[in-house]
């Protein structure tokens, strides 16, 4: 290394790559090589320039060669280099793509464990309601005021449907599937559509009450108060009705298959277009009854009370019954159990002036 104020005259040949090099050693040799050419080789610059062109000429050939070896060898640490390089940002990447996936997976599996939780205590909290609101009738049940226990049943359900509407309406309609009906007074109240899956009505109180759309299946209503009640469209199957008023009810389009309704009371009840497929009616009052288009294939009338009930194409044929305990006969007269077979009366409404 030159010190301070000295001149380094290899600074102008620091810089130059290695194909620069090479081309000025070619140069240099050319330029040597044509010199000697014009000298006379019994001098010393002639013999100087010979063997100085030579020498550069070799110096050339063994620079490229070395130039050749060098650039292999880097070609190959700069394609390893490559490799390693392109081999690490794969695994960065895919290292990445797996910490996405694995915190994608864990916001799953996070997420449905806290909808399960939420499901869980939601459920948790509706069975408590359910169990509150069926213990409270339950203590209700068990007083022996009548009346009082209807005023506190109806107090209740207004209670339960300030606190969660739709709580309230599912209890109200699993009320017959509780049994807190047995025996019990719920008079005009509004259970359409309701569900009463082996419900216990026996001796219960339900005057007047909207079961529209409702299900009876598998039900016991004996001797219960059923008058004035609405069943239209409602289904009332496989249930036991047995000594039940149902006087004034309106069953208009009502199933009522393969159920017993022995010795109730149907006075003045419109079963037109209901269906009493196969089912027992023994001993019952029709008195004044509608049966309008009623199909009453299989049903069993016998010891019923026809006076003043219209059967106006009502659907009997072999399979029924009769009130003296004999199967129908096509074309059999039915004048003496005093049925009206005429159409029923409509209703005048007033005509447009």
């Amino acid at each position: 290394m030159c010190k301070v104020g000295q001149i380094n005259l290899m600074y102008p040949f620091a810089k130059l790559n290695r194909k620069q090099a090479l081309i000025l050693l070619v140069i240099v040799g050319v330029i040597t090589s044509a010199l000697s050419l014009f000298a006379t080789t019994d001098s010393w610059i002639g013999n100087w320039l010979i063997n100085f062109s030579t020498g550069m000429f070799g110096a050339t050939i063994t620079f490229y060669l070395i130039d050749i070896l060098i650039g292999e060898r880097e070609r190959e640490q700069e394609k390893r280099e490559n490799d390693t390089r392109d081999a690490r940002i794969r695994r960065e990447n895919d290292e990445r793509e797996a910490r996405l996936r694995a915190d994608a997976f864990e916001r799953d599996e996070r997420w449905k464990l806290d909808t399960k939780e939420r499901e869980e205590r939601f459920q948790k909290d509706e069975a408590e309601r359910q169990k509150l609101f069926h213990a409270e009738m339950r203590s209700i049940l068990e007083r022996q005021d009548a009346e009082n226990r209807q005023r506190e049943i109806r107090l209740l359900i207004d209670q339960m449907r300030s606190r969660n509407p739709e709580s309230s309406d599912t209890a109200i309609k699993q009320l017959g599937r509780l049994g807190v009906l047995h025996n019990g007074i719920l008079n005009n109240e509004n259970l359409a559509f309701a569900h009463f899956i082996g419900a216990d009505l026996n001796n219960a109180h339900l005057v007047s009450v909207d079961f529209r759309g409702a299900i009876f299946r598998k039900v016991q209503a004996k001797e219960a108060d059923l008058r004035g009640a609405n069943f239209t469209n409602a289904t009332l199957e496989h249930s036991t009705f047995n000594g039940a008023s149902l006087q004034g009810a309106v069953l208009r389009h009502a199933i009522m298959e393969n159920s017993g309704f022995a010795h109730v009371d149907f006075e003045g009840a419109d079963l037109s277009h209901a269906n009493i497929r196969n089912s027992f009616l023994q001993g019952a009052t029709l008195r004044r009854a509608k049966l309008h288009k009623a199909d009453l294939r299989g049903t069993d009338l016998t010891g019923a009370i026809l006076e003043g009930a219209i059967l106006h194409e009502a659907m009997i044929d072999e399979t029924t019954t009769l009130p003296d305990g004999q199967k129908y006969q096509v074309k059999q007269k039915l004048d003496k159990f005093r049925i009206d077979l005429a159409p029923p009366v409509l209703p005048d409404f007033p005509q447009d002036t």
